[in-house]
């Protein structure tokens, strides 16, 4: 995928929000989803990254130990 930083989170940052867009999820002995996603800084967006990989787990796999 592409990572773009147009800032950073600096300690004077009172609220960060981030947020995942899937796009694909395949199914299998592991769950993988395929996304974008982003970060807000006080309301700027400044990360993005574009078709990333991302495992996804469950409570009842976390409980089963993964």
């Amino acid at each position: 995928g592409e990572v773009k930083f147009a800032d950073q989170v600096l300690p004077s940052v009172t609220k960060v929000v981030y947020g995942v867009d899937f796009k694909r999820v395949f199914k299998s002995k592991l769950v993988l989803g395929i996304a974008d996603g982003w970060l807000e800084a006080d309301g700027k967006r400044i990360y993005t990254v574009s078709d990333m990989r991302v495992g996804l787990f469950g409570a009842k796999d976390e409980a089963a130990g993964g």
